[in-house]
Order: C-alpha cells, then structure tokens, then sequence
C-alpha cells in the first residue's frame, strides 16, 4: 500500500510517496497550487505534475491521498479541488484539507496545539485537547493576511510611495545596501528590486 501527501501553497507544492509504515520513498515538487491565485485547470496541473514526479515510474496506485491545500476554507472550494482530484486519481481515497491542519498535525500528532504559518499567506490554526478547532487570518490577500510574505511587500510599497515630497522610507538588506525614495514616481523601479532585497 502507497500513500501521497502533498502540501499545496501559494509559493510552491510538495508531494510525498509513502509506503505502509510511514517511510518516505521519493518526492516531488512544483509552483503554486492556491485556487484563488492561480485557478482551478493552473492547480490541477501543479497536482498532476507533482504526483506524477514524486511516483516516478513505479507501477502504482496511492491508496490514499491527503491534500492540504491553502485557500480552500468553504465547501464550494473543497468541492471543485475533489472533483480534479477525482479526475486526477480516480482509485484513490482523496482528504482536502486547509494547509494549516497538515502543518498542526505534523507538529503536534493528535495532541492540542497551535500552528502559525507566515508564507505567502498567513494563518493561525489551533485545537484543544477536547478537538475543537478555530483559526485566524488566512482570507486571502485582497481582505487580510497579516504578516504573510504578500502583506510584508505590500506593505513596504505602500510605505515607499509615501504622497508628500518631504518623505523618506529606507527599507535595508544590509547595513551596505539602503534605498531611499523621496517620490511616489520611484514605486515601479522599488518594486522592480524587491527581489534583489529579498
């Protein structure tokens, strides 16, 4: 018996191919797989291609697949992620769950804890040692996501297109390395260098 874990985010994707006792025997590994970034036929491809690499060429047919999958919170979402997973593994035993409930479990097995996660989203999820559940944050990064990767960037953009000329914003690397804007005009080539910082 073989099982696949995949964690999807909204950076990268991994699979995982175990056997029967939980031992890891290859992986695969991909872009993005959020359904609000990226949409539904982008996600299934990401799946696909994920799941393809971490099987290889073994002549196998997971008998259960867990997918956490960040951005995919209503059952709406749930709903279209196990109808391509339908398509995709058709004999497998398929569980869609939010991302954060993988990262908890990994953690804490079946004991309470609390789980933080600040990526590209953010997310706080937590359970009791009676099994009740309750998150906060990760609403995407249109209404919130507070502290994630996205935020973080906004936020410093926001910062360097301060509207008055009298305004300066600094945003370090290193104590070598200092930008400064004194403009709003200067935010296309900031952004344009983000990745230089980072």
């Amino acid at each position: 018996m073989h099982v696949l874990g995949i964690d999807a985010g909204g950076t990268k994707t991994v699979c995982l191919l175990a056997d029967e006792r939980g031992s890891i025997l290859s992986g695969g590994r991909g872009a993005g797989a959020n359904l609000h970034a990226a949409g539904a036929q982008a996600v299934e491809q990401v799946l696909r291609d994920v799941m393809s690499e971490a099987i290889g060429d073994r002549a196998i047919v997971p008998a259960a697949i867990c997918l956490g999958i960040a951005g995919v919170d209503r059952e709406d979402e749930a709903r279209i992620v196990r109808d391509l997973m339908r398509r995709i593994a058709p004999q497998s035993r398929v569980l869609v769950v939010n991302d954060a409930l993988i990262a908890l479990v990994a953690g804490a097995r079946d004991a309470p804890g609390i789980v933080i996660i600040a990526g590209t989203g953010s997310i706080a999820y937590g359970r009791n040692a009676a099994g009740d559940a309750a998150r906060a944050g990760g609403r995407g990064h249109m209404i919130g996501d507070e502290g994630s990767g996205y935020w973080i960037g906004r936020e410093a953009l926001a910062a360097g297109s301060c509207p008055t000329p009298f305004c300066a914003v600094s945003v370090r690397r290193s104590p070598r390395r200092s930008i400064r804007s004194t403009s709003s005009s200067n935010v296309p080539s900031i952004a344009a260098d983000l990745p230089a910082w980072c």
